[in-house]
């Protein structure tokens, strides 16, 4: 059994289906598993425990533990998940792209710099 969850949208319909409420796909099928990893849109699940201190129970990012990691490691976590950090030179810039990446909102973010 593979264990994909979304990371990049609020929902994805395609080889496999999934939005903001339901982000976790379960399937015996590794084709599908690989081909929505390889979209971008998912990432693998190998363990249950696997879910950083930084995520919440959706997968997505909890920006306020986010905002409490330097700059070089909220560099290191973006890059890790795929989100494009062009045009961001500062930590809160950063991070807003982080959370707005999977679908937080920039408004929530009050860093001073």
């Amino acid at each position: 059994m593979y264990h994909i969850r979304l990371v990049k949208s609020c929902s994805y319909k395609g080889i496999v289906s999934a939005n903001k409420a339901k982000p976790d796909v379960y399937t015996e099928d590794k084709a599908a598993a690989d081909k929505a990893v390889a979209s971008g849109f998912f990432k693998l699940i190998e363990d249950e425990d696997e879910q950083t201190e930084s995520e919440n129970q959706t997968g997505r990012p909890d920006c306020e533990k986010l905002a409490d990691m330097t700059k070089a490691e909220l560099t290191e976590y973006a890059e890790k998940n795929g989100v494009s950090l062009e045009g961001c030179s500062t930590k809160t810039q950063i991070l807003k792209a982080i959370c707005t990446a999977f679908g937080g909102s920039a408004a929530m973010i009050d860093l001073q710099e």
